[in-house]
């Protein structure tokens, strides 16, 4: 052998280089070849937090050798958005990202020979069809809510289906509305209010309070099915 033995690392083989013995050629090889060893990234060089338009991550680095390699991990559930209404809850628009969900149903009252699109009829139909946004679907009636009121909802009262679905809170005139989930809070002032709460894996409890009187329904995330 000519030299000590090259160790491995994650990105080279390791070797022994061996000179030739016969005369002065001056020739080598590498021999006893052994395996790169495995990456170790346990190196932090960055953390992204969560919006409510991306997952949070981690970025890690390689700390074996030079290789420079990175993975990405550690990922961190994205925020809720914060939605509030545009034309007559024809759009809803998130304030933090400007995400925004288009109306694609519409409440009907037809008469003879016009169709409804909720139940494909023309026969005078008054199915009024539940607003949907872009796969977001009220499968239940508003609760109401008197002026300086704060409701609690939790145990059984919480609907299966409100983790990943929206909360909407509207009102007649201005107002401070207030939602808590799972102890989060979430605050806006003007007449229609709209949380996602895609962030939160369970849902414990939600407390809503508005400062006039109000209305708020859950709106299930039909797109998860």
């Amino acid at each position: 052998a000519i030299g000590e033995p090259v160790p491995p690392t994650c990105i080279t083989e390791g070797y022994t280089v061996y000179g030739c013995s016969a005369g002065e050629c001056g020739t080598t090889e590498n021999g006893d070849i052994t395996k790169k060893v495995d990456h170790v990234y346990d190196v932090e060089k960055a953390v992204v937090a969560p919006t409510c338009s991306a997952d949070g991550y981690t970025v890690y680095a390689c700390s074996k050798g030079a290789c420079r390699g990175t993975v990405i991990g550690n990922y961190v559930r994205r925020t809720a958005h914060t939605f509030v209404d545009v034309n007559e809850f024809d759009e809803i628009i998130c304030t933090e990202c400007a995400q925004r969900y288009i109306n694609t149903t519409t409440v009907v009252n037809t008469g003879s020979g016009t169709l409804c699109l909720g139940c494909e009829s023309t026969e005078g139909c008054t199915c009024n069809v539940d607003v949907m946004w872009k796969g977001y679907i009220a499968p239940q009636a508003p609760e109401t809510l008197e002026a300086d009121e704060a409701k609690t909802i939790g145990g059984d009262y919480v609907p299966a289906e409100i983790v990943g679905g929206l909360i909407k809170i509207t009102s007649a005139e201005e107002s401070s509305f207030e939602i808590y989930v799972n102890e989060e809070k979430f605050e806006f002032t003007g007449t229609e209010f709209i949380v996602d709460l895609y962030s939160f894996e369970s849902v414990e409890q939600i407390i809503v309070y508005s400062s006039t009187a109000a209305e708020f329904v859950f709106y299930k995330n039909i797109t998860a099915e």
